[in-house]
């Protein structure tokens, strides 16, 4: 999709003024974007501007957005970022269709939108997109959070111009969604899965020192090494999916877990790194991103028994005030933390051209292509 820089768009009947542009422009004003972010109805670190920025970085290719500002003023406020991306079935398949930007460490794909009026930002953003000539006039949001006041929000606006919507693919990703459910979780856990927790510590325990750490401020590059390193050893390294496995995700990597809002959590035998945690702060909420362990203490469940750490280890810590997994569906860390956050796949229209019926086919079309796509990975990538 080709977007000029800089196209801004005023419609003397909207509140507010929306604009074409691109992720490397809005770089420029790192202030305003990231005062965005701060205040955003929902919080979203994959849209703040490190992230997105390491993600051009990785791509190589500038990112397309639609930014909603106050007003059409020079210094106006940025209100709204919406990160696209043509629509793909399969690398290099295209659809009729944008989608909000991700890539593969892209776990939520909510906007950011102001919390002063997020109906407005959508209003906005709407309105631009049924605007443009030569675009696709569907919209998906692979991985957004399906509740919330963001989403409530676009359905208002939907509504609003009698749009249609299409929601599917829907999970429940595990969370704490409030610091005192941090306390509790452990214990609201059914007696059998505490005692399962407590039997593999002790287990591992008899092997020797086991201890826990973390690392939320100041350098952060050994913590970055042994995560880099636990996670090129194991499955992901052999089939080539490691971060570590190519420079450019590499370079990534370095970037977006060397930045001020990342944290490790760390759990080492005697002294060794066996298992870590690697996830990054938003507005309150610590999202945990990747995950690595040593599998050849698999039957110990390392991982797992870091991410039940971490519940104790924030719990009481006025800094935090959510937590998500970014978790897939089946993870075992479900089993574990007891909250939900409702997330799945939103289609919708720009156009009231665009029926219900049309949403629901290329839905049915990207699911199965999803499904093809887990298959492969699962028995061919893995091996």
């Amino acid at each position: 999709m080709t977007v000029p820089l800089r196209n801004r768009y005023a419609d003397p009947s909207m509140h507010f003024v929306a604009e074409r542009t691109s992720v490397q422009r809005l770089l420029q004003n790192r202030a305003a974007w990231a005062r965005l972010a701060e205040n955003a109805v929902e919080p979203n670190p994959f849209y703040e501007p490190d992230y997105l920025a390491a993600s051009l970085a990785m791509q190589g290719e500038d990112i397309p957005c639609i930014a909603i500002f106050r007003d059409g003023s020079r210094e106006s406020d940025l209100i709204g970022l919406f990160p696209l991306q043509r629509a793909r079935i399969f690398d290099g398949a295209l659809m009729p269709a944008l989608e909000f930007y991700r890539n593969e460490y892209t776990c939520l794909t909510t906007p950011l939108i102001h919390r002063d009026d997020p109906v407005g930002v959508w209003d906005a953003f709407l309105d631009r997109c049924a605007h443009t000539p030569d675009q696709p006039r569907k919209i998906f949001g692979t991985l957004m959070a399906t509740t919330g006041p963001a989403m409530m929000a676009l359905h208002e606006a939907l509504a609003a111009r009698w749009l249609t919507s299409h929601t599917f693919n829907t999970y429940e990703r595990a969370c704490a969604i409030a610091p005192e459910r941090f306390e509790t979780a452990f214990r609201q856990m059914g007696r059998n899965r505490r005692s399962d927790i407590g039997r593999r510590r002790r287990k591992l325990r008899a092997m020797g020192q086991v201890t826990f750490s973390a690392v939320t401020s100041g350098d952060k590059s050994q913590a970055l090494e042994e995560f880099l390193r636990l996670e090129a050893a194991g499955w992901k390294g052999q089939a080539g999916t490691a971060m570590a496995s190519h420079k450019a995700t590499e370079a990534f990597a370095r970037t977006i877990f060397s930045a001020e809002n990342a944290e490790f959590d760390l759990l080492s035998l005697d002294g060794h790194v066996i298992a870590v945690l690697a996830s990054v702060m938003a507005g309150g909420t610590l999202f945990t991103i990747k995950s690595a362990y040593d599998e050849s203490l698999a039957p110990y469940s390392p991982g797992l028994l870091l991410n039940v750490h971490l519940l104790r280890r924030i719990s009481g810590q006025q800094q935090y005030k959510g937590l998500d997994s970014c978790a897939i569906a089946d993870h075992v860390v479900n089993d574990y933390w007891l909250d939900r956050k409702p997330i799945g796949t939103v289609a919708f229209a720009t156009e009231t051209s665009v029926s219900t019926a049309q949403l629901e086919q290329m839905a049915r079309l990207m699911t199965s292509a999803q499904r093809l796509k887990g298959w492969l990975k699962e028995h061919i990538l893995r091996r």
